[in-house]
């Protein structure tokens, strides 16, 4: 059991924010043993999953904009990924195979690589005891 744990929840403009809403959720839900947070990279984004005290906002390509978030915390559950965007004019009716881009700032190097980096650095410099990484899957909306 991880009493009084603070659980923030990470992620990026590729993990949805319905993916940050789940999971906080669900840790909100077990006061007793959690006090879970949140990071997602907009306000448009925080506004989306109710905007609550316990969202913060930043970019965790960037190490300075993420060091809030992580401040005081006892576990760093890392939920980011790359979002691969199909390319215009795509028509499934045709049988074609869709192509797909990454949007300027965006490619899994810039994301996977630096901001779990970044996420991993402020951890360990925080003094974080646990992180956790899972790959969420950009393209999964629900």
């Amino acid at each position: 059991m991880h009493t009084s744990s603070n659980f923030p929840l990470l992620t990026s403009k590729l993990a949805p924010p319905l993916s940050l809403k789940l999971n906080t959720g669900k840790l909100k839900e077990k006061t007793d043993q959690y006090v879970a947070r949140g990071l997602v990279r907009t306000d448009e984004s925080k506004e989306k999953i109710g905007g609550a005290d316990d969202v913060f906002v930043g970019d965790i390509r960037n190490a300075d904009s993420i060091v809030p978030a992580i401040q005081g915390i006892d576990t760093l559950i890392i939920l980011t990924s790359a979002v691969p965007r199909m390319k215009p004019g795509f028509d499934i009716s045709k049988g074609a195979r869709p192509e797909f881009y990454y949007e300027d700032g965006a490619y899994p190097e810039q994301v996977d690589w630096i901001g779990q980096k970044n996420q991993i650095d402020a951890a360990k410099a925080a003094e974080v005891k646990q992180i956790r990484a899972c790959w969420v899957d950009g393209r999964n909306k629900s």
